[in-house]
């Protein structure tokens, strides 16, 4: 007796031929639904042309520079010496110089105290000390302050925001007072928390 394939071996080959062949149309049905979609739609609704204005656009971009290009060469090229003006002004040149801050070890700080707490004004010296600072021995001040304030000598406004950014609560503004020995005085309000 020969050996026979199954009765049912035929049956799924042509099945799993036909359902390949279903899914290879269904899938060039999506792609080309999705090409259609991409490039032959927007053209039936006008917007086919962007390439073409946008082109348009960048020739018309590059004639207008050309020609500025073209018009400056030409302003530029001198004329002959006998059409030179024979006076001339000269306007002085103003500079502006931004001064620079300075490092904290070019810096004199004071720190006082306005309030009850004792040794406030040490610890802020020693912190103004370890951040560079020359520092002046702490005291105390004569009137009680809910704010700290920060005072500068002339030209140390730099400088005197750079020390206030160690106390939040404080106000920067110049020293009232020219003969202190500091450049910049910091007296510590009630509202400091160190």
């Amino acid at each position: 007796m020969g050996r026979h394939a199954s009765p049912g071996y035929g049956r799924f080959t042509r099945e799993l031929s036909s359902f390949a062949v279903r899914l290879f149309l269904v899938a060039i049905v999506f792609f080309g639904a999705i090409w259609f979609l991409v490039t032959v739609v927007p053209d039936w609704l006008g917007n086919g042309g962007d390439e073409e204005i946008a082109q348009a656009t960048v020739d018309q971009t590059t004639s207008t520079t050309d020609e500025t290009i073209s018009s400056v060469l030409d302003s530029s090229i001198t004329s002959p010496i006998s059409s030179v003006p024979t006076t001339t002004s000269s306007t002085p040149e103003t500079t502006t110089t931004v001064p620079s801050e300075r490092s904290p070890a070019d810096v004199v700080v004071l720190v006082l105290n306005s309030t009850s707490r004792s040794g406030l004004a040490a610890s802020a010296t020693a912190l103004l000390a370890d951040l560079g600072y020359q520092t002046l021995e702490p005291g105390n001040a004569t009137t009680v302050l809910n704010d700290s304030e920060i005072h500068y000598a002339s030209g140390f406004a730099l400088e005197a925001f750079a020390v206030a950014a160690q106390f939040p609560d404080g106000v920067v503004s110049p020293d009232p007072e020219t003969d202190l020995a500091a450049d910049i005085v910091v007296i510590l309000g009630t509202s400091y928390v160190p």
